[in-house]
């Protein structure tokens, strides 16, 4: 996946895609803190570092590192 294709600040919309999951899937994951987010009205938003370090720890756990 290629982060350069978004801003830094990321919309539900745009981590799903990233992250290839679902809508529940994803509220799982905010909701049990395991993703960082804020929330702007009643839109979540996602800081693209943030992103980046979770994928990062993902592949690694799935690599056994």
């Amino acid at each position: 996946m290629e982060f350069d294709d978004f801003g830094d600040i990321l919309f539900f919309n745009d981590v799903r895609y990233i992250l290839g999951i679902s809508k529940s899937t994803l509220l799982k994951l905010l909701h049990s803190g395991t993703i960082p987010a804020f929330k702007v009205g009643r839109q979540w938003r996602f800081n693209k570092e943030m992103i980046i370090a979770y994928t990062r720890q993902q592949n690694r756990s799935q690599k056994g590192l």
